[in-house]
């Protein structure tokens, strides 16, 4: 099941981030901020969205939290000495959808 496969991941990220914290440079949120903006764009319901009270804050903390999951995914890969091939990456891209 998608949904409870996706919940394991959010939780297991949870768990990872809460006992390694670390910072994110501003400028990489920035960054992926803006292609956060860029995608959402193309959407029909961008307008609605764009329009909430708190959209500019929801879209920083999406950034924010896919960029520490980036970060962490990277780092635990380097020092894990673990390969990560393009068919892992696609695969955890569509969780995140």
């Amino acid at each position: 099941d998608i949904s409870q496969r996706h919940a394991m991941v959010e939780e297991a990220f949870f768990t990872l981030l809460s006992k390694h914290r670390f910072t994110i440079p501003n400028h990489l949120i920035l960054r992926q901020q803006k292609i956060l903006l860029e995608g959402m764009q193309h959407s029909p319901d961008y307008n609605v969205y764009r329009v909430q009270k708190n959209f500019q804050e929801q879209v920083r903390k999406l950034a924010e939290k896919q960029c520490m999951e980036t970060i962490f995914i990277d780092k635990l890969a380097y020092h894990e000495n673990l390969a990560v091939s393009d068919d892992d990456v696609k695969g955890y891209l569509n969780l995140t959808n």
